[in-house]
């Protein structure tokens, strides 16, 4: 978010995803200086999930991929669609598309495992 130091604002809607993450305070901060967020920083304050030595990151990008692709297709989307309204939905909104969704996960590993 270095757009201040230009005199100009934020674009592309960074700004929306990075309020829902760290906070408006925190996100006002960091847009208004114009500053760098480090590696360690960006763990602390939910930016990032991990950080690791460049060394290190072709090897923890290939473990990440494996777990991600692990589960039978269709599970991981099933879930981010859950967690991307889950905060702005009501309780039993929510358990009702839980169940809708579990039930569409049960006729495909039914469908994969039978096949």
């Amino acid at each position: 978010m270095k757009e201040a130091a230009l005199g100009l604002v934020p674009d592309l809607t960074g700004t929306k995803p990075l309020v829902e993450c760290v906070g408006y305070a925190r996100a006002l901060e960091i847009c208004a200086t114009a500053r760098t967020v480090g590696a360690a920083e960006a763990v602390d304050i939910g930016l990032a999930l991990t950080a690791v030595p460049a060394a290190e990151l072709d090897a923890t990008v290939a473990d990440l991929v494996v777990a991600l692709t692990a589960p039978l297709p269709g599970a991981v989307s099933e879930i981010k669609g859950l967690l991307l309204g889950a905060a702005q939905r009501p309780l039993e909104e929510q358990r009702r598309l839980e169940r809708e969704a579990q039930v569409r996960r049960f006729r495909e590993v039914a469908q994969f495992l039978a096949g």
